[in-house]
């Protein structure tokens, strides 16, 4: 028996929204993955500034005038983890409104 032009138009957009719904789910995964590798890079990088060497640390609280080098660079380190943990948390609330 022939398939209506109806039924045509459904069966191709189930086969589309099936489409659209896996390319979703591999979309989340790789941006899941993503975040992971994002957040091991900023518990890496907060390792390093924890464990800096005592004579670093007194060299960078002489250089904390944000005119040098050094207190830049420490202050824009510590900038960027609060930026990081603050996109994560956003995003993280975001994911959790989109599933609900």
């Amino acid at each position: 028996m022939a398939m209506s032009n109806l039924e045509m138009q459904l069966h191709s957009a189930q086969k589309n929204l099936l489409f659209l719904q896996q390319e979703h789910a591999n979309t989340l995964r790789g941006l899941h993955s993503e975040i992971r590798k994002l957040q091991q890079h900023c518990s890496d990088l907060a390792f390093e500034l924890t464990m800096m060497s005592p004579q670093s640390q007194q060299a960078g609280k002489n250089n904390m005038d944000p005119a040098s080098p050094a207190g830049i660079n420490f202050e824009s380190k510590v900038r960027v983890l609060n930026l990081n943990k603050g996109s994560y948390e956003d995003m993280r609330r975001q994911n959790v409104k989109t599933k609900k």
